[in-house]
């Protein structure tokens, strides 16, 4: 499912993919960083009483 959305994506002309997620949900993350997907900083105005509980990552398409 997860190649089919980066074809697609890919298809669509994005060249980079990023998300964030629940901290949590440490399946879904093992998942993702299987695929590629690395962590990256919290965006800038990211409040700071959510930044324990999410994180982001990104992955390069092509």
């Amino acid at each position: 499912m997860l190649q089919h959305m980066f074809d697609q994506m890919i298809a669509d002309g994005y060249r980079k993919v990023f998300f964030s997620s629940a901290v949590f949900l440490t399946h879904a993350r093992a998942m993702y960083e299987s695929v590629g997907f690395v962590g990256i900083p919290h965006p800038a105005g990211f409040p700071q009483a959510w930044r324990e509980r999410e994180y982001f990552m990104e992955r390069a398409l092509v």
